[in-house]
């Protein structure tokens, strides 16, 4: 079977209502990347088709929260940073940009920044950290 290309700098998140994994983006030989592909349960990769305007990330961080990918910041196409969030709807397959609502945090700085090479994890009950 196929599987993705070789690459650095992409999301591997769990998908746990299904027992699989979603990767997305990441810096390959054609730059950055914007496919997303499923490893199954049973070790095989399914490329994920996507509908809307494609996400093109590296170094960027996600998670899945219940069916949802959530994507935040990174590098975009251009190589620079990514001042946005997006998630793909995995019942649906279609990606969405998230408005984001900045908070001060104890330093008095930004509570969610951009950033590169940052992780997230996903948290019943709270959402994506």
């Amino acid at each position: 079977g196929r599987a993705p290309s070789a690459r650095s700098s992409f999301v591997l998140a769990n998908w746990t209502s299904t027992g699989s994994a979603v990767m997305h983006g990441g810096l390959g030989s054609i730059g950055v990347m914007s496919d997303v592909w499923v490893l199954q349960p049973d070790g095989l990769w399914i490329e994920f088709p996507t509908a809307g305007t494609p996400v093109s990330r590296a170094h960027h961080c996600g998670a899945v929260h219940r069916d949802t990918l959530i994507v935040h910041s990174g590098q975009d196409a251009t190589f620079l940073t990514a001042h946005v969030a997006q998630s793909l709807d995995l019942l649906s397959g279609v990606w969405y940009e998230i408005a984001l609502q900045s908070s001060l945090g104890a330093g008095g700085g930004s509570g969610l920044g951009s950033r590169i090479d940052a992780a997230a994890a996903s948290l019943d009950g709270v959402g994506v950290l």
